[in-house]
């Protein structure tokens, strides 16, 4: 017997229910017709509603919740003080899915235009959607669709370009008013054939025909299918802990689709690759927890690591909600900090220069060299290419560097050049041993020194995400740590497209073959079709590195492919930076005031400079801030503010980024002039796929704000947006 709770039960914009409604829920099995005589006597507030068909009200004070019961089973499909239920009522249906159910409720009517938008001169909306090509619409001429009442020219368009891949109930329900109409055309989508037949036998299909009887209603609870739905309870606790939920809930969640690959048996090394919000980072946090649970014996532990610095103690916080007994085998820490306690355990002291010492270094180098003209006599330019093509691809002789093939986003050098690059490189190289200090990049090349002669620990199983941010000496450190037969356990999960840093490099020349163990994940969990086309359009024809032999698109067939529509991305455009950022505090208090919880709420930028700004306007605009640098995994009290790459993987219900005039992106910092066109181009792939990654952490809302004309790149892609220019 369980209590079974669907996933938009409770609105995130209303208050959580008290107590006594979750030990209610809790005893449905017990309270509804007292099954058993052994069972202890349960007195619920019980009554059997009109609507929606088969749906039954429990009563607790001014709370409600409404469930359809099945057998020994209870689907609680809504749970809110009286007046929202009562309203919501109207709107809920039950639903087919496939072979399980839906609860399908549509959206409460919205007014596109209030508020600050409103202050818009001129508004240009987004390009309607194309015809998807084949839907499960396609079967139905468009006479016989036009025939359901509710259906016009307009509803047409937009049910035939409907892709294959989305979530149908929600997005009709989003999309019409009339419930019963998205009911209708949900089931029709979903049965194509039962309804065919209807039409071919002179009828019009009609909601009447459409309710799920108790048998069926059982078969389809127990289908694998309703998991992505529902989930099952059996205790109060289980129930409070799912009623209190945010974006960190759907971090963890593992759909069946996913399940296979983190419980998979691989001969060897293996890939697992994808778009944003394909579930990457999920399949490997649940891998990791496999192998930890199945696959080590103590003291044996399974290393869970990443590139980036801010990861590990969100993947913490996570595990520990999802399985605090495989935590302790887990090993979760990045990749340099790895690396710093390997080499810390064989020298004296470990000195670690920052950038600013970094870059005191090297100006002068730049012009001992003639290096100015082509990196523009910007120091960060010429360590991205000690980092990510000297260091960081362990080459220490200039032959191997004439013969390097570039690749990932580096600024292009002929022969002359590179000659120059390595004898200011052989200089810095020889300044840090002479002061005993090393920069990340060398103290990577040291540690995989160290692991090859036998130091550091080993590990049953190495689990890397964001793989396409490692530079090829991590990658070859982390191998060197896996003991796993075979590298069986050793699994790289990534996506070049959303590679933030120079570099590049393909799993073959390391030796890593992957053929026969490389999954590709394309249901895309995260955003919307309309936020995903907005982010896909900015980098649309940009070829990029994926550790594989050659450079290009992502291949036919492997598109992400949302499971719903959701609202146009929105583009504003302002006059200067000072209206952009108060348009930017009243855009989010209006988010806040219409019930979004401010945690998942994130304002993403390209730099720190600009993350600063965007937080005093909050605080103006009486909204309370939280620096992404500090965001640990645990649901934040505040709006999240901070870079790109602090958000690399992670994801937020909404996201704004301001800061996209053509005046401040790209920043100088990483696009400065005196570049010349070849480098100019290679700087700003990178930058738009930095920004991409920013676009594609939204979920639900995509908002981008310019206090000035945006660059080309963005004005070229704003077919996908709504523009408002004020």
């Amino acid at each position: 017997m369980s209590v079974l709770l669907a996933k938009r039960a409770l609105p995130r914009s209303l208050d959580e229910p008290p107590a006594s409604v979750v030990e209610a829920l809790a005893q449905l099995p017990l309270g509804f017709g007292q099954q058993s005589l052994e069972a202890p006597a349960v007195s619920l507030n019980l009554k059997k509603l009109e609507k929606p068909t088969g749906a039954w009200r429990l009563r607790v004070g001014d709370w409600r919740a409404v469930f359809f019961p099945s057998g020994e089973d209870f689907l609680v499909a809504a749970i809110g003080p009286r007046k929202d239920i009562y309203e919501r009522l109207d709107r809920m249906r039950l639903a087919r899915k496939g072979g399980g159910v839906t609860v399908i409720e549509s959206a409460a009517p919205l007014v596109a235009d209030e508020g600050a938008r409103a202050r818009a001169a001129r508004t240009e909306r987004a390009k309607a959607p194309k015809p998807s090509g084949q839907n499960n619409f396609s079967p139905f001429e468009d006479r016989m669709l036009l025939a359901i009442e509710g259906v016009d020219d307009d509803v047409l368009a937009f049910l035939r370009s409907l892709p294959q891949s989305v979530d149908v109930a929600e997005v009709l329900a989003e999309r019409l008013g009339d419930v019963d109409l998205a009911f209708l055309l949900a089931d029709l989508w979903e049965r194509p054939q039962h309804h065919f037949d209807t039409f071919a036998a002179g009828r019009v299909p009609s909601v009447a025909e459409l309710e799920i009887e108790e048998q069926e209603l059982q078969s389809r609870l127990a289908a694998a299918a309703t998991e992505t739905e529902v989930v099952a309870t059996t205790t109060a606790g289980q129930i409070r802990k799912l009623l209190d939920r945010s974006i960190e809930d759907w971090m963890v969640y593992l759909h069946p689709s996913q399940r296979g690959i983190a419980n998979a048996t691989f001969t060897g090394p293996a890939r697992v690759r994808g778009g944003p919000g394909t579930g990457k980072t999920v399949v490997a946090l649940h891998r990791a927890r496999v192998l930890a649970r199945r696959r080590v014996q103590d003291p044996d532990r399974v290393l869970l690591t990443t590139f980036l610095r801010t990861l590990p103690k969100v993947w913490g916080s996570l595990m520990e909600l999802l399985d605090p007994e495989a935590l302790r085998r887990l090993d979760i820490r990045n990749v340099d900090m790895l690396a710093r306690s390997i080499v810390a355990s064989a020298h004296s002291q470990v000195d670690i220069l920052d950038d600013s010492r970094r870059r005191r270094i090297v100006a002068p180098l730049i012009k001992r060299h003639g290096l100015a003209h082509r990196i523009g006599e910007n120091e960060q330019l010429l360590l991205d290419e000690f980092d990510a093509f000297l260091a960081g691809r362990g080459i220490d002789e200039l032959d191997p560097y004439f013969a390097l093939r570039r690749r990932g986003g580096g600024s292009p050098l002929g022969r002359a050049d590179r000659e120059k690059v390595f004898a200011a490189y052989e200089e810095y190289r020889a300044r840090l041993a002479k002061d005993g200090s090393f920069d990340w990049a060398h103290l990577r090349a040291e540690a995989l020194r160290l692991a090859e002669a036998g130091a550091g620990p080993r590990f049953d199983g190495v689990i890397i995400d964001e793989a396409q941010d490692l530079s090829a000496v991590g990658m070859r450190l982390l191998l060197a740590l896996d003991k796993s037969d075979n590298h069986r356990h050793f699994l790289i999960v990534g996506d070049g497209q959303q590679s933030i840093y120079p570099g590049g490099f393909s799993l073959r020349e390391l030796g890593i073959d992957i053929v026969g163990r490389s999954r590709v994940l394309t249901a895309n969990w995260r955003n919307t079709w309309s936020v995903w086309t907005a982010a896909k359009a900015v980098i649309e024809g940009q070829e990029f590195d994926d550790l594989d032999e050659d450079v290009g698109l992502r291949p036919t067939g492997e598109e992400p492919e949302p499971l719903k529509v959701g609202e146009p991305a929105e583009l504003h455009v302002l006059r200067n930076p000072g209206e952009e950022l108060e348009l930017l505090g009243a855009l989010v208090a209006e988010r806040l005031d219409s019930g979004v919880d401010p945690g998942d709420v994130a304002v993403l930028v390209d730099v720190n400079r600009k993350a600063d700004e965007a937080l005093r306007a909050l605080d103006r605009a009486g909204i309370a801030g939280h620096p992404l640098d500090r965001y640990e995994g645990e649901h934040a009290e505040g709006v999240l503010v901070g870079t790109f790459n602090r958000a690399k993987g992670l994801e937020f219900k909404e996201v704004f980024i301001p800061g996209m005039a053509v005046s401040e992106w790209p920043s100088r910092w990483f696009v400065p002039p005196g570049l010349d066109n070849e480098q100019r181009m290679e700087r700003i792939a990178l930058q738009l796929r930095t920004l991409f990654v920013g676009m594609s952490r939204a979920r639900d809302r995509l908002v981008l704000l310019a206090g000035g004309p945006p660059h080309e790149w963005l004005d070229a892609a704003a077919w996908a947006m709504d523009v408002r220019e004020y």
